[in-house]
């Protein structure tokens, strides 16, 4: 399986579990405005009234359904795309085909190099505007999530999708890239705290690891210290894997308080045969971290590998970004 293919499997995966109508463009300059869309979900036809096989066939049907006060903008923000924006957030009005109406949407997109068939496409997530969480439901989550690891009595159908999809994606990233430890976290900036929503550890070295120290390591989360070389990576807010063996041991150092965990950390890269460690911060539009992808992997990566990584991850956290930002953001 290509790097394009299980991008495009994976995310079909995560909207389907998120219930988030998606569709993908070509990416060709020349066709902004009026580009082929390659793929789109059974329930884009909730947003526009029409069939995926229908916007298959005539792509312009989309485009004619945008307001035509909008339609500019939304061109432009396609071409910032193709231009290297990273992401975009636009909102829109869009005529719904069955009832007439037009909807206001708010939208996702991101775009992304697909080698193997050497052009651009871009990624985009949908939603109605008004699918915002309410002040109470934000509240609840936030105070869910406080108790950490404490995941499974979730009531809200929301949480339930995002613990499934996050997990869904930290199981293909770890299998696929042959990882022995991936971490989904969310991030709320202003208080420096972070959140699991997702983690996978080598049973086999996780289980030595855990009867040396005596400590379950699911429960342990880096906590914020001015000095912490953890946190200090994260708020760069750039995408690092670090190969080099001390590096790494001040990485696991500053996962804990526990001395006994901080002298173990060069046991730790012994046991789960930790070669390279990656970090990889989730950010909203606003620029905001609002999430953390981390990883440790047997492997040393080739500049290639770490591109593969990288894609592969942005294309499809962007994905999490709107409930990230509505759980863990704060004005």
């Amino acid at each position: 399986m290509t790097n394009s293919e299980l991008i495009l499997r994976t995310y079909r995966e995560i909207v389907t579990k998120l219930d988030q109508p998606y569709y993908v463009l070509e990416g060709l300059s020349n066709h902004v405005g009026n580009n082929q869309i390659l793929h789109s979900s059974p329930s884009i036809r909730n947003i526009v009234g029409l069939s995926q096989i229908e916007l298959a066939r005539n792509s312009k049907l989309f485009f004619d359904s945008i307001h035509p006060d909008h339609l500019q903008e939304y061109t432009a923000s396609n071409q910032r795309l193709l231009e290297g924006t990273a992401m975009d957030r636009r909102t829109y009005l869009i005529k719904n085909q069955e009832t007439g109406e037009f909807i206001p949407v708010e939208e996702l997109a991101t775009s992304r190099l697909n080698v193997e068939k050497n052009c651009f496409e871009i990624y985009c997530t949908v939603r109605k505007a008004t699918a915002h969480l309410d002040a109470e439901e934000s509240v609840q989550f936030k105070k869910f999530a406080s108790a950490l690891g404490n995941y499974s009595n979730a009531n809200h159908e929301i949480e339930k999708r995002l613990f499934e999809s996050t997990r869904y994606f930290v199981d293909t990233m770890g299998q696929h890239f042959k990882m022995n430890a991936v971490r989904f976290y969310g991030f709320n900036e202003k208080s420096k705290e972070l959140f699991i929503l997702a983690d996978i550890q080598n049973k086999k070295y996780q289980g030595r690891f855990e009867v040396v120290t005596g400590v379950k390591t699911k429960g342990v989360v880096p906590q914020y210290s001015e000095d912490s070389f953890f946190f200090n990576k994260l708020l760069e807010n750039r995408y690092q894997v670090f190969d080099d063996k001390k590096d790494i041991i001040e990485m696991l150092k500053s996962h804990t308080e526990n001395p006994l965990l901080k002298k173990m950390a060069p046991t730790a890269t012994k046991v789960y045969r930790l070669k390279s460690f990656g970090l990889l911060p989730i950010s909203c539009p606003m620029g905001r971290i609002v999430g953390l992808i981390t990883f440790g992997s047997p492997k040393s990566y080739s500049e290639e590998g770490k591109k593969a990584i990288y894609e592969f991850t942005t294309t499809n956290t962007f994905i999490f970004t709107p409930l990230l930002c509505d759980f863990f953001a704060e004005p």
